[in-house]
């Protein structure tokens, strides 16, 4: 009968690579809680653990939800008996990573009890060792030699403080761990040290257990680049601008569709706009046929209500209006008068991230070369074309960036125009 005490004394007096696995065999009797829910180790698991310890200063880089927190918890506890607790650090770049790693920490039988303070965390464990783990900063990286410093969420990290925390390894020889990991971003620190240390990556086609359905999924609930950071491990800039290469100056050469799908912007000091769109026949190309700026203030105001219903009168003809702040007495207005092609949307950033995304599935024309256009009529679509191509994504990935410098009341009712094409067929459609 396996038991604790027993694979302590396995862990730290067997062969390295016995003694893991001894203790990867004991969690999966003991684990609790978090850890327990995923007490199975994969294959591919246990063979990153080993290799691990086998290459000694590695990068792990796994796309989110591949369990990189989960797993380096256990290998921590690992090391804190192996060697001793004062002798393996888990450094992290902020409060977050360190709320994290406790959840697991709670769950492993090893661990008994925990001391917490502002700074830094230490769990005792069941043969009493202590260990450490805490914040990175200029306080903490200082103590005694380390044989294991586990670098958690490394791209957050300043590179002074990563290079003073190494030094508290040094004068213990070559037989050291350094175990980097995090989500991967451009010209970090974490894409440095990928590029000089062995990097054991794993996108989220080579985790078990997502499915296919798992990643279509989750792709719907992010920008390409946040996709391609979190779940294709990619070195990626998440503040980018959301449009790269669909957009297009002149007109669409298809054939278009008969419906008109406006959306529309209150907004009292840059103007009360309106813009226009019409898909293409397969449904791939949107064609931008209208974009007004009717003013500001009440004069604004009135003459986009005229406008409006005016429009949506005609069959082929679907509005959806912006209800928030100085677009709600609109939409009452029009609401009263019964039009079941009409939409007022009380609009958050979550349906506004949510289209943009949509919208990057398409091929967006704004007909800057039509010459039937009057000059006014031009300049509004240039207006907007500079508007929408400087669109962003916020640093997250989850959100659009809203640059308060910037004017908005172009984009915001061009987001609203390619309202979804079944939205058609409701009322007296």
């Amino acid at each position: 009968m396996v038991t604790l005490s027993k694979a302590c004394y396995a862990i730290k007096h067997a062969n390295i690579f016995i003694a893991l696995l001894t203790y990867i065999h004991t969690l999966s009797y003991f684990a609790k809680n978090d850890l327990a829910r995923l007490n199975k180790f994969d294959f591919w698991q246990i063979k990153e653990l080993l290799y691990i310890i086998y290459k000694k200063k590695i990068c792990l880089n796994r796309c989110r939800g591949a369990s990189k927190t989960r797993d380096m918890s256990v290998l921590y506890v690992f090391f804190c008996i192996r060697f001793g607790g004062d002798l393996v650090y888990w450094l992290a770049s902020s409060s977050t990573q360190l709320e994290a790693l406790m959840k697991y920490l709670k769950s492993n039988p090893f661990v008994v009890n925990f001391n917490i303070n502002v700074q830094t965390r230490t769990v005792k464990l069941i043969n009493n060792d202590v260990c450490n783990f805490a914040i990175i900063d200029a306080k903490t990286i200082r103590g005694p030699r380390a044989i294991v410093i586990f670098f958690d969420e490394v791209r957050e990290m300043k590179k002074n403080l990563y290079d003073d925390a190494l030094m508290i390894s040094n004068g213990m020889g070559e037989d050291i761990w350094w175990i980097h990991f995090s989500t991967p971003l451009a010209a970090s620190l974490f894409e440095e040290l990928c590029n000089t240390y062995q990097t054991l990556t794993r996108i989220c086609y080579n985790v078990t257990w997502f499915s296919k359905q798992n990643i279509e999924d989750t792709k719907k609930t992010m920008s390409k680049n946040k996709f391609r950071q979190e779940m294709l491990c990619e070195f990626t800039a998440l503040d980018s601008v959301c449009f790269e290469g669909n957009l297009y100056k002149e007109s669409y050469q298809g054939q278009l569709k008969q419906h008109t799908y406006y959306g529309t912007d209150s907004n009292p000091r840059n103007g009360y706009t309106v813009v226009g769109v019409r898909y293409s026949s397969d449904g791939k190309h949107i064609q931008i046929v209208s974009a007004k700026n009717f003013g500001t203030h009440d004069a604004g105001k009135q003459a986009m209500v005229k406008f409006l219903e005016e429009k949506l009168k005609l069959h082929t003809t679907y509005v959806e209006h912006e209800n928030n702040g100085a677009g709600m007495p609109i939409g009452d207005e029009i609401e009263v008068k019964g039009f079941a092609n009409f939409t007022a949307m009380n609009w958050n950033e979550k349906n506004k991230f949510q289209r943009v995304l949509e919208l990057q599935e398409k091929h967006i024309y704004f007909g800057l070369d039509d010459i039937e256009k009057t000059e006014n009529e031009l300049k509004t679509l240039r207006s907007l074309y500079s508007q929408v191509s400087a669109l962003e994504f916020d640093k997250s990935g989850n959100s659009i960036a809203k640059d308060q410098s910037r004017e908005w009341h172009l984009n915001d009712a061009f987001i609203h125009a390619p309202s979804r094409e079944d939205q058609m067929s409701i009322g007296a459609f």
